[in-house]
């Protein structure tokens, strides 16, 4: 058969290509879906993928297992030579709150964890500028437009990243972020041998970055 898991993006290549090309070589047969944490969890709820490796800032719910691997909380991010992103400052809230932004949509945790942000300073999260399900398309707009974006930690580490491009934002305080990256299955439902070793190699590789 074959392997059919998902992966949302902006997990480090260097965590899952290793891993996908081993099982290729011995034969097995994958399909890689990416997308975004909630699209991917339904689609491992559903059946039709075996688990997903996702970033979560809370438990799946009932029917889904949860694994989590390695602490992956979301920053603030700017593209080099921002102002708001010169080394060694830490940025006031309320020039955070008058910039620019681009967010995850409305209904995502990211865009949750955003608000709470502010809120907890005491101040109203700016409307986003543009509102993206792509993190890839997100980042190349936050850059053409001198936006602030959220990134995973993750991002950082992976020499593949489009994160290369930016600096990171350093609030007065620090950016509160609860996320962390894991593998997400159907609570007692059947992983095969492919499947299996799959999350054991991706656990090894994972567990690393934290």
């Amino acid at each position: 058969g074959t392997l059919r898991v998902g992966v949302v993006y902006c997990i480090p290549v260097n965590c899952v290509v290793p891993v996908m090309t081993q099982l290729v070589e011995q034969g097995v047969r994958v399909q890689l879906a990416g997308g975004m944490t909630d699209s991917l969890r339904r689609d491992v709820a559903a059946g039709e993928l075996e688990f997903a490796l996702i970033g979560l800032f809370k438990p799946p719910g009932e029917g889904l297992a949860w694994e989590s691997l390695a602490d992956d909380p979301m920053q603030p991010m700017a593209p080099k030579g921002h102002p708001l992103a010169l080394p060694r400052r830490a940025v006031p809230w309320r020039e955070l709150a008058q910039a620019r932004w681009i967010v995850t949509g409305r209904q995502t945790s990211t865009f949750t964890e955003y608000q709470r942000n502010f809120e907890a300073r005491g101040l109203q999260a700016p409307e986003p500028a543009v509102l993206s399900l792509s993190s890839l398309l997100g980042g190349e707009l936050a850059r053409t437009t001198r936006s602030l974006v959220l990134m995973p930690r993750s991002a950082l580490r992976d020499p593949s990243s489009r994160a290369a491009a930016f600096a990171r934002v350093q609030p007065v305080g620090g950016w509160q972020s609860e996320r962390s990256i894991g593998l997400v299955y159907r609570d007692g439902g059947y992983l095969g041998p492919p499947a299996q070793q799959a999350m054991s190699l991706l656990r090894k590789r994972l567990r690393k970055l934290d």
